[in-house]
């Protein structure tokens, strides 16, 4: 649950054009100062979605090493 809560925090329920265009709907990479450009981009939905979870699996696993 709190994935998907952030996912509606950072793209603004859907609404960014990182979100839209990218299919990126937890600015991964989209850092300041040139976030659209430097965020991911990602085919599908569902690509993005499991990006996402790979992503914050693979920070907890370097937390608890």
């Amino acid at each position: 649950m709190v994935v998907f809560a952030i996912g509606v925090h950072e793209s603004g329920y859907g609404t960014s054009d990182i979100a839209n265009d990218k299919n990126n709907f937890w600015g991964i990479n989209a850092v300041d100062g040139d976030a659209y450009n430097k965020a991911y981009t990602y085919d599908t939905i569902q690509e993005g979605i499991k990006a996402c979870l790979l992503y914050t699996s693979d920070a907890a696993d370097d937390r608890i090493s």
